[in-house]
């Protein structure tokens, strides 16, 4: 039996339904000269209100003021990655190696600084802050048209890079560290692909994180964030549940990695090798299909069947290849 939590997204209720709530005051913060950061605030500053707390602090360089938690989502979308660029395509099929929008757009190139995260702070009626009651069910803040997609990160920590490659770099050039504690918005996904020593792509998930009020934009490998849709289980309590992610290739075979959570919540993984399909549009991950039965997952691709328990056995390293 197939079973999607699509259930989470039937919730479309803005999450702060209690009085006193008078919007929310939008900043950035930035690293650069003062006079650079004040003009590239006032760059994002399209459709908010000129508006400050009383005593004028927020965090970083302020923006304005929006009305309401859609319109905060709105102007996140609109700045995360800039509007100069093409947008990303969400989980292709087929390998897409396509420019990567810059974090924060043009504001590196236009005005010489650099984006560390762009801040949500609340407004009461007063002209006070207050502290944002943020909903566990992250689709509650999604305007209807949005083309984000809510997500979660599989680690506790990982790091945000400020751009994709080929191999996944070293923890130490990350742009920033996502935390599984907050929410992960992915925006879209591309491939990076090198030939040394082999041929091997990543897929990379340009998101959104969101740690606190901070939402800091980079791009994370797919393998660490599960669609929170993408979940597949065959009880009530979404337990045991599993899903297959695009992950990348090596050699002639695409990687999907099988990762699961068992009856008790802990997660595990297990990549799934099929050879790469090409075509007139190119090369492309092959047809996979995922069910999962209680605790049985059974993983198909063409006359190929794979029947596996969803719990630590999955966990198990193949030997290396020769």
């Amino acid at each position: 039996m197939l079973l999607s939590l699509s259930l989470w997204s039937a919730l479309a209720l803005a999450p702060e339904p209690t009085a006193d709530k008078a919007g929310y005051w939008l900043s950035v913060d930035l690293i650069g000269p003062a006079a650079a950061r004040s003009e590239a605030a006032f760059s994002l500053s399209q459709d908010t209100a000129p508006r400050s707390p009383r005593d004028g602090r927020l965090p970083g360089q302020a923006v304005g003021h929006v009305a309401d938690i859609y319109a905060v989502v709105t102007w996140l979308e609109r700045h995360a990655f800039g509007t100069e660029t093409k947008r990303l395509p969400f989980d292709p099929p087929m390998l897409h190696e396509a420019a990567a929008p810059a974090v924060a757009g043009t504001l590196r190139d236009a005005f010489g600084v650099q984006l560390r995260a762009m801040v949500v702070t609340g407004a009461t009626a007063a002209g006070d802050r207050r502290p944002i009651e943020w909903p566990t069910d992250a689709t509650r803040i999604m305007p209807p048209d949005t083309g984000w997609h809510v997500a979660a990160l599989l680690p506790d920590a990982a790091p945000l890079f400020a751009a994709p490659s080929a191999r996944v770099p070293r923890a130490s050039e990350r742009f920033a560290l996502a935390r599984r504690r907050g929410d992960v918005f992915v925006v879209g996904m591309v491939d990076r692909c090198g030939d040394d020593p082999k041929p091997h792509c990543t897929r990379w998930v340009q998101a959104v994180i969101r740690d606190g009020d901070r939402f800091v934009p980079g791009y994370l490998p797919a393998a660490q964030v599960a669609l929170r849709d993408r979940w597949i289980s065959s009880t009530p309590e979404n337990l045991p549940r599993a899903q297959l992610i695009r992950a990348g290739s090596r050699d002639t075979a695409a990687l999907l990695l099988l990762v699961a959570r068992d009856a008790t919540g802990a997660l595990h993984r297990k990549t799934i090798e099929a050879p790469l399909e090409r075509g007139s549009a190119g090369v492309g991950f092959p047809e996979v299909t995922l069910d999962v039965s209680a605790d049985r997952a059974t993983v198909t691709h063409r006359e190929t069947v794979q029947v596996l328990t969803l719990d630590a056995t999955l966990d198990a390293r193949p030997a290396p290849r020769e």
